[in-house]
């Protein structure tokens, strides 16, 4: 999550945060081979489909407009969106997860927001269809 936060901040940064240069030498020490692969696969692939990603999200905002979503909230979002839309990652872990970041980071009423959009964007997936106003209906 902090990567894409200093992605939207600063997108010159990209080659540094694949390479999960934000990151600590310390806590990359930690992390196995396929831990950093998938770390950087998930920025890689968020920031590849950003626009793709705001869409589908755009299409599970009622009353809302992408823009006016704040930063964290948004980029939390958009790397949700593309696990739930490319990867195999089960829906449940990939919304909990989510969540638990937005109430960390932005308390509970984003967390609430979140999960709302999430499980529209997921029940919009399962049953192929575009959009389904599920999302939180606050401005």
């Amino acid at each position: 999550m902090q990567a894409l936060f200093a992605y939207e901040t600063e997108p010159s940064q990209r080659e540094d945060l694949l390479a999960l240069g934000w990151l600590s030498d310390i806590q990359r020490e930690k992390l196995s081979d396929g831990i950093r692969f998938f770390i950087a696969s998930l920025i890689q692939g968020t920031i590849d489909n950003q626009a793709e990603l705001d869409e589908l999200i755009a299409q599970n905002l009622n009353n809302w407009q992408l823009n006016r979503i704040p930063q964290l909230t948004r980029s939390v979002l958009r790397m949700a969106s593309y696990e739930l839309s490319k990867l195999d990652t089960p829906a449940t872990i990939v919304i909990t997860e989510a969540c638990e970041i937005a109430r960390e980071y932005g308390g509970d009423e984003s967390a609430s927001f979140v999960q709302g959009v999430l499980n529209g964007i997921q029940l919009s997936l399962e049953n192929g269809i575009e959009g389904n106003g599920l999302g939180e209906t606050q401005a």
